[in-house]
């Protein structure tokens, strides 16, 4: 996502460009030195820099857990920190300057050297993040580098991140790429909390609950797509907090799945956060029947384009899009399962269904979530017109359902997903 991020922040119009939030950032940092910068310190190389003198001792100072003087951290502040600005420096912003800044902290082992080092390197990347006169790409990486800070066990994420991390997400003044960065950052975070414990996890909620509103509020001002990936942010969030995660925010999910209006694909995210949860905000009824109303959708949809595209082949020169028809049938595999695992899923531990009070009414929905997995793995091993038409006489009853599995007399409790940030449903 780095690489992604910083080329297309690279390319994004200066009209995108928001001025900063006066907003100051509670959290507990140093107050960095002056900035005044020499000169020429944007005109050297990294190269330049890391073979000067002031390079070595600043290394060596921390290396033997000396606290850093009004020198180093002049040096540091006015010189090191702001080459990740330095256009000379852009070809290697993410893969060079970055890691190698954030590497810098393995270089001592006293704490309060550390700590010393790691709050004047957040602190000036934060304000850099903010200052509305950066260009996309600086801005972009300063944020990506406070989310990939860890603490002084070099294991775990920096928890003097969050709060900063959170308040650029919450603030609707900065480019939707910072907030989508920092919202990455803050995901790294929720994972370490959830790991940590209950007590984590709680303290970890009640700081991102206004990120997460805001990450799921209204587009208001952005583009649509980036207003997206953040709500799909949140999705991610919320899932990792679990129970902890704010009523208010699985509401507001609930609230998403709802909404016809949404795209189809955050709607359909938005269910899987729900069912994994067996979220107690939503009806489960009317969960199920919400859908079962939008697989049947997204199966007529898919049929109407291959009968289309089987029209088009027939015009003379015309020639069937095969390997995009390929693809979608895939997406809508995906789409069907999914939504097959929010109201029950293949291992019989989670979904909606769970939650159906009436028994006969609960079967129904286990049944259905049966016949539409086995049509996503139909159209996904077999994309085209029969496995759609199956598909839909499968769900309509016109065919046989699979055999179902047994369920164990006792189910385990669910294990907590495993969260991957470029994947909400793993």
């Amino acid at each position: 996502m780095p690489p992604i991020l910083t080329r297309a922040a690279n390319r994004l119009p200066w009209a995108l460009m928001a001025p900063t939030c006066g907003l100051c950032l509670a959290v507990a940092m140093a107050p960095l030195p002056a900035r005044s910068q020499p000169a020429d310190a944007k005109g050297q190389s990294w190269a330049q820099i890391k073979a000067s003198r002031q390079w070595t001792e600043l290394r060596d100072a921390m290396t033997i857990g000396e606290p850093l003087n009004a020198d180093r951290l002049a040096f540091l502040t006015q010189t090191v920190l702001p080459q990740l600005e330095s256009p000379a420096n852009r070809p290697q912003i993410d893969r060079v300057v970055r890691r190698e800044l954030r590497e810098a902290q393995n270089w001592t082992n006293d704490q309060d050297s550390f700590e010393q080092y790691t709050k004047t390197l957040a602190n000036f990347m934060v304000q850099l993040a903010r200052d509305g006169k950066k260009e996309p790409v600086v801005r972009v990486n300063a944020v990506l580098l406070v989310g990939e800070l860890n603490d002084d066990g070099k294991k775990r994420p920096w928890p003097g991140a969050v709060a900063p991390l959170a308040a650029i997400v919450a603030d609707p003044g900065l480019p939707p790429e910072v907030r989508i960065a920092a919202a990455a950052g803050l995901q790294r975070h929720g994972d370490a909390a959830r790991a940590a414990g209950p007590q984590p996890l709680t303290a970890f909620a009640d700081t991102v609950a206004p990120a997460i509103a805001a990450m799921l509020a209204a587009p208001n001002g952005i583009d649509r797509a980036a207003a997206d990936w953040l709500a799909t942010r949140a999705l991610i969030l919320i899932r990792a907090l679990g129970s902890a995660a704010p009523p208010a925010a699985v509401s507001a999910v609930v609230a998403l799945f709802d909404d016809a209006a949404k795209p189809v694909d955050l709607r359909i995210r938005s269910a899987a956060v729900v069912g994994t949860m067996q979220a107690k905000e939503a009806d489960p009824g009317k969960f199920v029947a919400t859908v079962e109303s939008l697989a049947g959708s997204l199966l007529q949809a898919e049929q109407a384009a291959v009968q289309s595209e089987k029209s088009a082949t027939a015009r003379p020169g015309q020639e069937a899009a095969q390997p995009a028809r390929r693809q979608a049938g895939r997406q809508l595999a995906w789409r069907l399962a999914t939504l097959a695992d929010a109201v029950f899923t293949d291992d019989t531990t989670a979904g909606m269904a769970l939650r159906i009070p009436d028994a006969t009414a609960a079967a129904a929905a286990k049944d259905f979530a049966r016949r539409l997995r086995q049509a996503a793995l139909d159209i996904n091993q077999s994309p085209g017109e029969e496995a759609v038409q199956a598909a839909l006489e499968t769900l309509a009853g016109v065919k046989p359902p699979p055999e179902p599995k047994p369920e164990p007399e006792t189910p385990a409790k669910p294990a907590p997903p495993e969260v991957d940030p470029d994947n909400p449903f793993k």
